[in-house]
């Protein structure tokens, strides 16, 4: 899911639906897909805790912490080496009441049957910088950008993450990712992109309060973990953090606290 990672060749995505449509239903991926379509909804049944993401081959270690009130997000504290990011959130409102400090964004929030409807105004320091328009449903997401599109889809025991990078440029970048299901482990499944026949190993990890889902590449050069709580229950960060050079690649992680790849 790394944005700088180049798209799946098409013989190899075959391989990997084909492989899926043998397996039978996954807790990873199941709860792997919740990663996506739990954010910002004060319906879900879990939240996004917090976040530890790290960079060893640049020397960045990133981690966030999430803050809820009545089941909205309503405040991130996002953690660096020696500065901290806060970002705020705000519900069916207006720009009365931004704090025009730091990263702040206006949320409408609406649901139809099933399915999340949301207007994500975002600003910085108080400046509008653009409107994001996101919906979701029990096994599909989309996130529509200025300049880019996601989407989520969770079909049988597959997660398939499909990006679209300049979309208002001549050139738009597309690739798309797999996360399939280990049919002997109902506990991991494997992410595979850039034309790797080899997947990357994703763990679901249940804890006393709710579980995380944990990615870990071979070489250890980029390890990230999403740590996950049930309603009602409130957690700390769970990583200490070291003291570390910070890439300016580290200032450019979107809402999911993933990293937003430009090209």
């Amino acid at each position: 899911m790394m944005y700088y990672k180049k798209k799946s060749t098409f013989l190899v995505a075959l391989s990997i639906l084909a492989l899926s449509a043998v397996t039978s239903a996954n807790t990873c991926t199941d709860f792997l897909f919740k990663q996506f379509n739990t954010f910002l909804d004060p319906q879900a049944e879990v939240y996004i805790d917090s976040t530890s993401i790290d960079y060893y081959s640049e020397q960045v270690v990133i981690a966030s912490k999430d803050f809820y009130d009545n089941g909205k997000l309503v405040k991130r504290i996002k953690i660096y080496d020696e500065d901290s990011v806060v970002t705020y959130f705000y519900y069916n409102s207006n720009e009365s009441v931004l704090k025009k400090t730091s990263k702040e964004y206006i949320n409408s929030v609406s649901t139809i049957q099933d399915t999340l409807f949301i207007e994500i105004q975002e600003y910085n320091d108080g400046v509008f910088e653009e409107k994001i328009i996101r919906k979701q449903t029990p096994n599909y997401v989309v996130e529509k950008g200025t300049d880019y599109l996601f989407e989520f889809i969770l079909k049988q025991d597959t997660v398939i993450e499909t990006y679209q990078m300049n979309i208002k440029k001549d050139s738009v970048y597309k690739y798309s990712t797999f996360d399939i299901a280990d049919p002997s482990d109902d506990f991991k499944c494997y992410e595979y992109e850039n034309g790797n026949e080899k997947g990357i190993p994703i763990l679901y990890k249940p804890n006393e309060k709710g579980f995380s889902i944990q990615y870990t590449y071979e070489d250890n050069s980029y390890n990230r973990e999403y740590f996950f709580i049930k309603k009602d229950n409130t957690t700390s960060l769970r990583k200490t953090l070291k003291p570390v050079k910070i890439s300016p690649k580290a200032r450019y992680f979107d809402m999911l606290g993933r990293y937003k790849f430009s090209k």
